[in-house]
């Protein structure tokens, strides 16, 4: 749903400015390109997590090559 998940990623923006003090960007191109999207449930195992448990590590940021806190 275009609607939902741009008020989610709205309300995402405001609690990381509001905790990090950062001002992150609208994500304008995943949002118009939803619409567009074939139905899907969202469910997926990223490689990201995948090496965070084969690592053991606590944080996702330390398997990360970069983070938004380091761009």
């Amino acid at each position: 749903n275009p609607r939902e998940q741009t008020e989610r990623f709205h309300q995402e923006r405001i609690k990381i400015k509001m905790e990090r003090g950062m001002d992150l960007p609208e994500a304008c191109s995943f949002l118009e390109a939803i619409p567009n999207m074939p139905v899907a449930g969202g469910i997926a195992l990223g490689m990201d997590r995948l090496v965070m448990l084969l690592c053991g590590a606590e944080n996702i940021a330390d398997v990360m090559p970069f983070t938004t806190e380091t761009a």
